[in-house]
Order: structure tokens, then sequence, then C-alpha cells
């Protein structure tokens, strides 16, 4: 499944400007950062990404893919959780609709130990 989170990538020059960011300090002292896509930006396949980091390490980071033509549909919820900057727990769900097919949920997730 990781091939998928590399779905998530916002960083991408043809994004620039492409995202609207919002940061907020957490009761724990960790800080969240969403980027939530702007309107008009068809290009960019992440809705919503956020990331959860205490000082420069991450802990968490979430994120929403959308993809849509006029055959096909799909969107996918991936999540991970490190710990000490090592993956410890991952998650992706999603649904896919093709044109004249029912819609296909799917759902996985592991723990690394």
């Amino acid at each position: 499944m990781s091939c998928r989170f590399f779905q998530a990538d916002i960083n991408k020059a043809a994004l620039r400007g492409a995202y609207a960011v919002d940061s907020a300090a957490l009761p724990n002292g960790a800080l969240r950062r969403t980027y939530t896509r702007l309107p008009g930006q068809p290009n960019a396949p992440v809705s919503q990404l956020t990331v959860v980091q205490q000082g420069n390490v991450a802990q968490e980071v979430a994120a929403t893919i959308e993809q849509s033509n006029p055959l096909f549909s799909a969107e996918k919820q991936l999540r991970f959780q490190l710990q000490n900057g090592q993956l410890s727990h991952y998650e992706v769900m999603g649904t896919q609709k093709l044109v004249l097919f029912d819609t296909l949920h799917y759902a996985a997730a592991g723990q690394v130990e």
C-alpha cells in the first residue's frame, strides 16, 4: 500500500499556490498544519493534507485524494502514524466508481511492530 502515499505529494512546482494553509497548536505542544485545495485547481488531486508534527518530526500524516473524469471517479483517504520517526501504523480507505458499474469500497490497514 505504500505506493498510494506518494500520490499525496503536494510539493510539485505545478501545485504552487494551489493550497490554503491553516496551522493550529495542539494541547500537547504539537503543531497541526492543514493544506486545503483552493477552488479551480483541477490538476491538484489532493483535496486536503494534514500533518501533525512535534518539533521538526512528523507524527501523523493524513490525506484525501480525489480523481474524476467522465468514465471514472475515485476518492482515497490515506493516513499514517510515526513513532520516533518510524512508521507505526497506516490506513488506506477509498471508493472507486466506473460508469455502468457498482461502486467499489476498499480498506487496508497495517501495524508495524
